[in-house]
């Protein structure tokens, strides 16, 4: 170094690279560098090689241990048996041996030593031979050697029948196989199933057909069964059903339960994850896709998610994707909003209860209807059912055209009625109308509706589902602009902030203003401190802190009692019950999402419960959705896209004194008599709407598809229900 120079600064975050450590390889040192040689210019850290690449292990055996081998293997099981067997000819027949024989019956030969032995063995009876004056020495031989025998014998016969129970088990299993055509099949088990079983029954007997419904799930068909006769207790209900264990995304049980042969196939979403449940159906699709003949019924599968419909798409042709949760949370939007059109759509929407929309040729109707030429005499001619628009052969429904509107062979007619079957019954049928919500068949709906006005802009949210942000959505589509949304739940506000922004994706709320309130759901300080007197609707949401506990069944069952004790509670609040929280009574409507099939069943059977909330059955709707989108695909998109908000046309609860003027003491609209019903009709005719029914006032009671014959018991304050004209799609 040249004098005065200075060393170049030594940089401190620089270590110094240590040198490679050497290994040996034949004898020769190398590094680790030297071990691989790199590219020019290639820098990195070298391969490792072997190091004993030349050595020969000797490799350890293992050999059996004879208790092992005897005890733990076919085979030996056979030999130890025998063994024994071998042990004990012989020593039966050295003992009698000892004896010296028996005069006039066996020698102390070997001969005969051994043919004793046999005997006793293996015909206990022939101890018997010996009189009951011989000696005592052959009688102890005998009876020993006769339960040694007696207990051999029982248990090769009872290996035999074990092994043959085994092997027809197995041939069971591999041949077992259900024979159907035309069925129905449900893939999966989850807390839905036997509300689509109610659906898809209550859907055949309306089109007058009962076919075999069958099941196919991993469950045991034990348990399948117990809970179908829980929800079913007829005999005649369930008899339609089949249950069989086995896997849905496996070829071979699929097509044991004639999967190809279906009419429709049904996959139904369990609750939990998104991402999980998508997945189980895409695996099952697979499975169906895999089939060495493709399966000729429609295929339905729920899912969560655009991307994951799509997937479904393509995996099958003509296999659909469905996201239920959007309709279904629509529905319960209206139903905040307007509890008369909810109900409408709870009924259009399900073939268990109420009164729904069917798509109809012309020739398939009664005589007298299949005669019509124009919408007009097709309303006037239909008995017991409303026809509402009409689907051209070019798949542009049209909703409430005029009357004049020309009904060619090919266009099929959208009718609200009961049945398929009473379309083409214009006579005397063996159903009547109900008159109280107690009948299932009944086309009277309990409704309970808030008077609303322009100062009650509130509406309370309590809990937080799996879906909230989605559901959020709807709301601000179906709630007036300037509602404040109050919003209580467990969460912390910084999670749910998240959480909405994450899945909002920066979308804004219009209509609604959120309002956030952090407590327990059941808690009744928490809920007292919620503006209730304000508010003109209170939703009671499924928890999602519920849903991941335990089974699909139990996560549903603890949901319903946290939201359960949500409305007890609540009720006593908006009655005044708690003066020292609410000093003021509420008239909020309660809606209360129920989950499980259980709680259904108890509060169907009446009592303060269900008279304490209307009681929203997402489940049972979701369901309800599936059926008819596998048995009636026109009206499910008709009332889907009347579920959206768009001015293409809508189903509207109107004042009865648009269409009728009851100051008019000399009106010629008299809607009291027998004629009333016509005379109504020909009113809403008049501005290009048809009637679909009424809302009466005084008893709370929404009627859709009412009789034509009877008085419409309307009064000023009552409302009438109605499709408006001009919805094409």
């Amino acid at each position: 170094m040249a004098e005065g120079s200075r060393p170049a600064p030594r940089d401190p975050c620089r270590q110094q690279r240590p040198s490679p450590p050497s290994v040996t390889i034949h004898g020769r040192v190398m590094s680790d560098a030297a071990m691989t040689p790199l590219s020019p210019g290639h820098t990195g850290r070298s391969i490792m090689l072997l190091q004993s690449e030349d050595r020969i292990r000797k490799l350890k055996t293992n050999t059996w241990n004879l208790m092992d081998f005897l005890l733990g293997t076919r085979r030996g099981q056979i030999l130890g048996l025998f063994a024994l067997f071998l042990i004990l000819m012989f020593s039966g027949a050295g003992a009698w041996h000892a004896t010296g024989g028996y005069p006039d019956m066996y020698g102390d030969t070997f001969s005969d030593s051994l043919w004793f032995s046999w005997g006793m063995f293996f015909d206990p009876g022939t101890q018997m031979g010996f009189p009951a004056d011989s000696d005592v020495k052959f009688k102890v031989i005998a009876v020993i050697f006769s339960i040694f025998g007696f207990t051999y014998n029982l248990l090769i016969l009872g290996l035999i029948v074990e092994g043959a129970r085994i092997g027809l088990d197995t041939l069971h299993k591999r041949r077992n196989r259900l024979v159907c055509n035309g069925h129905s099949l449900i893939l999966g088990w989850s807390e839905k199933t036997l509300f689509l079983l109610k659906e898809m029954a209550a859907a055949s007997l309306n089109r007058g057909v009962r076919n075999k419904i069958v099941i196919l799930a991993e469950e045991d068909e034990l348990v399948m069964w117990n809970e179908i006769r829980r929800h079913f207790p007829k005999a005649s209900e369930r008899k339609h059903y089949i249950c069989r264990r086995g896997c849905p995304y496996e070829c071979d049980d699929l097509m044991k339960a004639s999967a190809v042969s279906a009419h429709d196939i049904v996959i139904l979403g369990s609750m939990g994850r998104t991402s999980e449940a998508d997945l189980d159906a895409v695996r099952i699709m697979v499975a169906l896709a895999a089939l060495t003949e493709r399966p000729s019924g429609n295929i339905i599968a729920e899912v969560r998610s655009p991307a994951s419909a799509a997937v479904i798409r393509s995996i099958l042709d003509g296999a659909e994707g469905m996201i239920a949760r959007d309709p279904v949370n629509r529905v319960l939007s209206i139903m905040a909003n307007n509890a008369i059109i909810g109900d409408v759509y709870l009924s259009l929407l399900s073939f268990v209860h109420g009164e729904e929309l069917y798509c109809k040729n012309l020739k398939d109707m009664a005589p007298e209807v299949a005669s019509c030429k124009t919408f007009g005499q097709v309303g006037k001619a239909l008995k017991h059912g409303i026809c509402v628009g009409v689907d051209p052969p070019d798949g542009s429904a049209i909703m409430a055209p005029s009357d004049d509107y020309i009904i060619s062979a090919q266009d099929r007619l959208i009718v609200l009625a009961h049945s398929e079957s009473l379309l083409k019954s214009q006579g005397v049928t063996s159903w009547t109308r109900g008159s109280t919500t107690d009948d299932p068949d009944s086309n009277v709906v309990k409704t309970r509706v808030t008077k609303r006005d322009t100062e009650r802009q509130t509406l309370i949210i309590i809990g937080w589902s799996t879906d909230m942000a989605d559901r959020l959505l709807m709301l601000d589509q179906y709630t007036p602009k300037g509602t404040e949304v109050h919003h209580l739940c467990e969460k912390s506000i910084e999670d749910r902030e998240a959480r909405l922004e994450a899945s909002l994706a920066g979308t804004q709320f219009i209509n609604i203003q959120l309002a956030h309130h952090t407590g327990s759901t059941t808690s009744l300080r928490k809920l007292a401190k919620l503006p209730l007197a304000q508010a003109f609707a209170v939703l009671v949401l499924a928890d999602e802190r519920c849903q991941d506990k335990g089974t699909a069944s139990d996560s549903a069952a603890e949901n319903d009692s946290a939201s359960l004790a949500c409305v007890v509670t609540l009720k006593q609040l908006c009655k005044g019950e708690y003066q020292q929280y609410l000093h003021c009574k509420s008239e909020a409507r309660i809606i209360c999402e129920v989950l499980d099939p259980r709680t259904q069943r108890v509060l169907s059977k009446g009592g303060q419960l269900s008279e304490a909330a209307s009681f929203f059955f997402s489940t049972a709707l979701e369901t309800g959705i599936f059926a008819m989108a596998s048995s009636e695909p026109v009206i499910f998109n008709t009332v889907l896209l009347l579920l959206e908000d768009n001015d293409r046309g809508d189903i509207m609860a109107k004042p009865v004194e648009e269409y009728v003027k009851f100051e008019d003491p000399s009106r010629d609209c008299d809607i009291d008599g027998p004629e009333g019903f016509w005379t109504l009709w020909n009113a809403v005719r008049e501005k290009d709407e048809v009637l679909m029914g009424w809302h009466l006032s005084a008893s709370n009671e929404t009627v859709l598809n009412p009789d034509k014959t009877s008085p419409t018991g309307l009064q000023p304050g009552d409302q009438v229900i109605v499709a408006s004209k001009g919805m094409q799609f």
